[in-house]
């Protein structure tokens, strides 16, 4: 018999769903500019793919080849470019309402605050406008969103494969590889462990498998393409070679590459060099302090999770702003302080992001004052956030820890708070 809370619940998360769908259909009505849109490249894949001509065989892809189902199947639902599109966005739509229901599912696991969190996603995810109307970012959040709720319901099996699909659709869900099968190998045994990675391995083989038999070498060369292309002009070592160019007039040389903006020259290059080295050393510490640590709790899966996926995102050599949509569903399963200062972080660079694209987006191209700063800024606050989840990962207690904190006995009244508190999180 379905439950009061239950109904509360089902009836709260059909409303933010509703909410979410008349926001997207106000959205689609508006017209994207092309500065803010990839829409017209995908339909050139999906045009190529519905004329029978095969990924990377015969035509270049700069993605990985689960992201072609997101070019494919509007092509087959319309032909002209604005038949595509109309398809291509009501598909994203689908995939940011799947969005919110695997935030609720992840929360539900997690708190009491799964509505919040639901609504925070829904409303982040159409505040990005164009950004996220004109990319296919959301298909990629989705399954890294699913795939974390059915890791936190214990569903290994599903979990790796939701997991896998992300993988071979947008690399980043990568970073989350280590930390799930350390938490499955400590909380659950070998075995859940290697059946989450099994299911992994399985589903990101299917995926590329038949390109790489196919045309071995224009796969390799898209990988690396992506993995040596030039320091993007909105990373946040870019935006510190913006700030100094601002500042004290430093030169800076632009490039134009991969469909994007860049920054060339020798101080890119030592920069780039840098921020790579730095992103795998911070994602290094975060890994090995999670395997450490001394007990491994459902939030502390989550913290490290976001901090990972955020260390990606922000000292990468590329940062575009559609990124931002790995990020909003993540933070919205924060605990403790960070439930309220994550998602406003994100908040606040999805807001310093608007305002400077798509409509300052030729004045960071020619290092305007204004537009540069709102680059700069919208990094420097990400940036903050990514430091202080570090800082609280790492002064959490390690299995190596000396004096390990003392814990007096607890009565039952005290105990019963405790579970009311975290009922889940054990």
């Amino acid at each position: 018999m379905t439950s009061t809370a239950d109904k509360r619940f089902e009836w709260g998360i059909a409303l933010v769903l509703l909410g979410f769908v008349v926001g997207w259909a106000t959205v689609m009505s508006l017209q994207l500019t092309t500065d803010a849109t990839d829409v017209p490249r995908y339909w050139m894949y999906g045009e190529a793919m519905r004329h029978g001509h095969v990924p990377y065989r015969d035509f270049e892809v700069e993605y990985p080849p689960g992201a072609l189902v997101a070019f494919g199947l509007p092509a087959l639902l319309g032909t002209s470019y604005r038949a595509y599109r109309i398809a291509f966005e009501v598909l994203m739509g689908g995939f940011g309402a799947g969005l919110i229901v695997a935030t609720a599912v992840a929360q539900a696991r997690l708190s009491q605050q799964a509505i919040r969190a639901s609504v925070f996603v829904g409303v982040a995810t159409i505040a990005l406008g164009p950004i996220t109307l004109g990319h296919f970012d959301l298909m990629p959040a989705f399954f890294v969103s699913a795939g974390v709720a059915a890791l936190l319901w214990k569903r290994p099996g599903l979990s790796g494969a939701l997991i896998g699909v992300a993988i071979a659709t947008k690399i980043y869900a990568v970073v989350l590889v280590p930390l799930a099968v350390a938490w499955l190998w400590r909380k659950h045994g070998r075995r859940q462990a290697l059946q989450w990675s099994a299911a992994t391995i399985v589903v990101i083989g299917v995926c590329f498998l038949p390109f790489l038999i196919e045309a071995p070498s224009a796969v390799y060369s898209s990988i690396k393409g992506q993995a040596f292309r030039p320091l993007q002009l909105e990373s946040s070592a870019a935006a510190a070679l913006l700030a100094a160019h601002q500042l004290i007039s430093t030169p800076v040389g632009i490039v134009f590459s991969h469909s994007s903006a860049g920054l060339g020259g020798t101080s890119a290059s030592l920069a780039a060099t840098a921020t790579v080295i730095a992103e795998l050393t911070v994602l290094a510490l975060i890994w090995i302090t999670f395997v450490r640590r001394r007990e491994v709790r459902n939030r502390d899966l989550v913290e490290s999770s976001v901090a990972a996926v955020l260390a990606f995102v922000t000292l990468g050599k590329v940062f575009s702003p559609q990124f931002l949509l790995w990020l909003i569903p993540l933070v919205a399963l924060l605990g403790g302080t960070l439930a309220v200062a994550g998602p406003a972080i994100v908040g606040v660079a999805i807001v310093l992001t608007r305002l400077y694209f798509p409509g300052r987006w030729r004045g960071v191209i020619r290092q305007e004052s204004t537009a540069t700063w709102l680059l700069v800024t919208r990094d420097l606050v990400l940036l903050a956030l990514l430091a202080w989840l570090v800082a609280s990962i790492v002064r959490k207690p390690t299995a190596t820890s000396s004096n390990p904190p003392q814990r007096r006995p607890a009565n039952w009244r005290s105990r019963r708070r405790r579970l009311r508190a975290t009922p889940h999180d054990a």
